[in-house]
């Protein structure tokens, strides 16, 4: 049953990066979805959908390893895996992202 969680949670990740597309990306992107047309035109769009889907791909197939590694290891530390590795990959995430908004 662990096992069905962890690969869930994994596939999940995975899943979040290829149902954004360019095409409607304007609606499901946080924070791009409320920005004025002047600033959208500013953030590289399709440079960051390509670094959006690998970060969730990696970000997918590393849970799931890291989370059966630990778990195997010592599954009371399992809980910290999958919810502090997530939270540090989108704290990497966030600053990476901030590259594709031109602010000049």
């Amino acid at each position: 049953m662990v096992y069905l969680i962890i690969t869930s949670i994994g596939l999940l990740f995975m899943a979040i990066g290829y149902i954004l597309t360019e095409n409607n990306a304007p609606q499901l992107l946080s924070g791009y979805n409320t920005m004025p047309k002047e600033k959208q035109k500013l953030f590289n769009l399709k440079g960051f959908i390509p670094f959006f889907r690998k970060f969730h791909l990696i970000l997918g197939i590393s849970t799931i390893v890291f989370s059966i590694i630990t778990y195997q290891i010592n599954e009371t530390y399992l809980p910290y895996v999958l919810c502090g590795y997530p939270i540090l990959a989108y704290a990497y995430f966030y600053l990476k992202s901030r590259s594709y908004y031109n602010k000049n």
